[in-house]
């Protein structure tokens, strides 16, 4: 089996500031990619009865052979920067932000990609703040239509998960994205963050963050 995992760390957003901006997140990518062969090659030499001698062939050595695996990689939003950001939030307020994920799938049928979020800080921002994530189907990479940091695939979104309150990500939470093959490559995924309308004061220049982790499983080993 294959595997390809894409992460992406420390994703930001930021409360309500009376006169400050919020705190931008940085973001850490990190990928890798893992593809294995395994084969036999065998060897026979001739035997033969001629006055009870011993045939053996000539054999002729071909150098430089290459044998190679197939491959998974995931990327996001077209390696431009997955820094997912949302600021300046103001109580009863929310806003989307959206992600593009691709597989190159070489010598791959398919694989099931799921997305696992972690991480959050208990803090004034992360109490007060809820999550939605949206999903589309997978689709082709031209179907995803994604431009300007936006996904407008074709079939839309739907909703995968709610969090009421962003602390809850404290604890790894996975949600499958669905089976991507090579002519179904994309996925478009929507984070909406919102603030409670009932958040005081001590949501001002609060952040929170929490990391997200994309993992690509192979399913079926032939296109």
């Amino acid at each position: 089996m294959a595997s390809g995992r894409q992460s992406v760390r420390d994703v930001c957003v930021a409360a309500l500031c009376a006169a400050l901006g919020g705190e931008r997140g940085q973001v850490i990518r990190r990928g890798t990619k893992v593809g294995s062969f395994a084969g036999v090659v065998g060897f026979a030499l001739a035997a033969g009865g001629i006055a009870a001698g011993l045939l053996i062939p000539t054999v002729g050595a071909i150098p430089h052979n290459i044998i190679g695996a197939g491959h998974l990689v995931i990327e996001v939003n077209h390696g431009q920067g997955s820094d997912l950001s949302i600021e300046n939030l103001a109580p009863g307020e929310s806003r989307t932000a959206d992600q593009l994920v691709t597989a190159d799938m070489a010598g791959v049928g398919a694989a099931d990609l799921a997305m696992t979020l972690a991480g959050a800080v208990p803090g004034p921002f992360t109490k007060n703040a809820w999550m939605t994530v949206s999903v589309s189907a997978p689709v082709s990479e031209g179907d995803a239509h994604w431009a300007g940091g936006r996904c407008t695939p074709a079939g839309g979104f739907t909703e995968a998960a709610t969090y009421p309150v962003l602390a809850a990500l404290h604890d790894p939470k996975t949600l499958p994205l669905g089976s991507l093959t090579e002519s179904h490559d994309a996925v478009c995924v929507r984070f909406e963050i919102g603030l409670a309308a009932s958040a005081d004061n001590s949501v001002q220049a609060a952040t929170g963050g929490f990391t997200m982790d994309y993992t690509l499983s192979q399913t079926l080993a032939r296109p």
